[in-house]
């Protein structure tokens, strides 16, 4: 399967609002606080500056692979695949898949605990109890069934939230 987008299907808001949802999601925010209440300036700035080269280097290795092989069209997966045969383009496979569960079902966690500050919302707890993993499985699925109506449609979606 082909999953690549055409520079045409995705404007430039729904582009920048999938980007900012992620880094919404994945505690941008949140982080930097988190540091700052157990570090100084110069350690912030030490862990941001070998952030910035990490994500740069991983941002080039990308480049270098997206010049030198274009014919891979499967992302991370087709280049472990390509480099380093079957076995580890499935284990990467199945990592990233793994990660991405893990990670909403986290940040879901994270939502409904935070909710749950609310008094119209005390039924769900820290997040964990019956009454959240049902609905967090609701909106799991809600989200894959938007997902699986195409791209576009979950970039509309994105860019109202």
């Amino acid at each position: 399967m082909n999953y690549t987008i055409s520079n045409k299907e995705l404007g430039s808001i729904a582009l920048f609002s999938l980007i900012f949802g992620s880094m919404m999601g994945s505690g941008v925010f949140d982080i930097p606080e988190n540091i700052a209440h157990g570090s100084n300036l110069i350690g912030v700035l030490i862990g941001w500056v070998i952030t910035t080269i990490g994500i740069l280097s991983l941002a080039f290795t990308f480049i270098y692979i997206i010049k030198k092989r274009p014919h891979i069209q499967s992302g991370i997966y087709g280049y472990a695949k390509y480099g380093f045969g079957d076995y580890m383009g499935f284990n990467v496979a199945w990592g990233y898949a793994l990660n991405s569960i893990l990670a909403n079902a986290s940040y879901l966690i994270y939502i409904f605990a935070t909710l749950s500050n609310f008094a119209i919302f005390k039924l769900f707890g820290i997040g964990n109890n019956t009454a959240s993993l049902f609905l967090q499985s609701f909106l799991i699925w809600l989200v894959y069934i938007l997902i699986s109506s195409g791209i576009k449609q979950a970039a509309i979606i994105n860019i109202f939230i």
